[in-house]
């Protein structure tokens, strides 16, 4: 397997996602700091390391999420061949199960709102958070049993 190449953001988003007690987590910083990127790598490995789990990634639209979000997703599976043949992509749900644990990711937007209220959720990934309205903020959160991340 090869080793996931991570950065300094990925270490401090990782520490503070596993802190009990944490239900929340806010990362800040200017474009191309990695705090998206590094999201995501933590997310693959949650995928990776516990079974039967949903993770939500939104965006404020659904396209915008899979054209940016969803394809830096893509790009970080592909860091090592075994894990990404382990993952099945379904292009039309803007998804992905990783086979061995039947984890699954969902790439959604906030303008679909049938999603927003039908969706429920171990954890929800806001991708630039300051794009949502406060209402749909509130209805993401209330549908997501355990962790909350955004960035902007």
């Amino acid at each position: 397997m090869n080793p996931l190449k991570v950065s300094d953001t990925f270490a401090m988003t990782y520490d503070a996602f596993h802190k009990p007690n944490c239900r929340q987590l806010v990362s800040m910083g200017g474009s191309r700091s990695s705090k998206s990127y590094s999201i995501l790598q933590m997310l693959m490995l949650e995928l990776i390391k516990r079974k039967n789990i949903k993770i939500t990634v939104w965006r404020n639209m659904a396209v915008t999420c899979r054209t940016t979000v969803l394809e830096d997703f893509e790009n970080i599976i592909m860091f090592d061949e075994k894990i990404y043949k382990d993952f099945v992509h379904n292009k039309q749900a803007g998804s992905f199960l990783y086979k061995p644990t039947g984890s699954r990711i969902v790439f959604n937007g906030a303008d679909q709102i049938g999603k927003v209220l039908g969706s429920q959720q171990n954890i929800s990934f806001f991708n630039e958070v300051t794009e949502f309205s406060k209402d749909v903020y509130l209805q993401i959160s209330q549908r997501t049993s355990e962790k909350l991340i955004c960035d902007y």
